[in-house]
Formats: C-alpha cells, structure tokens, sequence
C-alpha cells in the first residue's frame, strides 16, 4: 500500500511541474506576441520612445505597449497621460505632481500591473492621483512574478 502511495505521489508531482510548465509557457508565449516591451526610467527621460512622448511634463503612452514604468520622478513633476488602450506595469515608480498624476483618457482602457513599492501622489487640491475619464476603464492587479506589488495613491486635499 504504501508503494502505492508514493507511486500516485510522484505521478502527481509530475502532472503539477507539467501543469506548470505548460502555463509558463503559455505566458511567455503571450509575452512574445505583445513584442518588445518599452521600458520608460523617470529617473533619466529623454523626449520620447517607441509609442510614448514627453510633453509639458507628461509621459504620453500613444501605443498599446507592454509599457514599464519605473524610476523616481517627484523632483521632476511628471505625470502619467495614457491616450491609447494600454498594458502598463509600474515597477518601484514615484510621482508627485500638483496635477492628476496618472490619467487614462475618455474612451481609453488600461490593464495596470503592480511590482515592487509605488506610488502616485498628487498635492493639486481638487486633483486625484488617478483619473480615469468618461467611459474609459482600468483594470489593476499585482504582476505576476510580483504576488507582493503595492500602490500608494494619493489624492489631493478635494479629491480621492
């Protein structure tokens, strides 16, 4: 009995590693279909990229990404306009602004992952941290290889 046992033991552990790598897989395989993925460093921005600009202290994301967006911006004032729908994963991203800090556009709809600490303040009175416009949507959840991903929003002293 006991065999037995440890024989339907490891046929188990074998179909959950299969399980798994096929999974892995799947998502690698998703991952390459999306392309390259953008990443943008606050910490160092230069005017523009493949599908994003810099203007008036905005980083517009025109293009559908996978977009990553790290770095420390506070001193900077740079805020975040999504004017296309978009896969967004900030990873250990700071910003404050005295503005809305990230704001999707009217019509627009974005899937936000979450890695490491982050956080979007903004310090205008009736400006929130996050702004989503009319009939646009966001969809927020952790990375997947970051189950622990964290935000901190921060509106202003009116608003959420």
């Amino acid at each position: 009995m006991e065999n037995l046992e440890r024989a339907l033991e490891r046929v188990l552990e074998s179909r959950i590693r299969s399980s798994l790598a096929s999974g892995l897989l799947l998502v690698f395989a998703a991952v390459l279909n999306c392309g390259a993925v953008t990443t943008i460093d606050f910490n160092s921005l230069p005017d523009s990229g493949d599908g994003w600009t810099l203007s008036n202290n905005k980083v517009i994301l025109n293009g559908a990404g996978p977009y990553v967006l790290t770095g420390d911006a506070r001193a900077k004032m740079t805020a975040v306009l999504v004017s296309a729908d978009a896969t967004v994963t900030i990873s250990n991203l700071y910003l404050k602004v005295k503005e809305t800090t990230m704001k999707v556009d009217d019509g627009k709809n974005l899937q936000l992952f979450l890695a490491g600490v982050n956080s979007l303040e903004s310090s205008g009175g009736t400006s929130a941290a996050i702004e989503v416009e009319g009939s646009a949507s966001i969809a927020i959840t952790n990375a997947p290889y970051d189950v622990n991903g964290q935000l901190t929003a921060i509106g202003g002293d009116y608003s959420a």
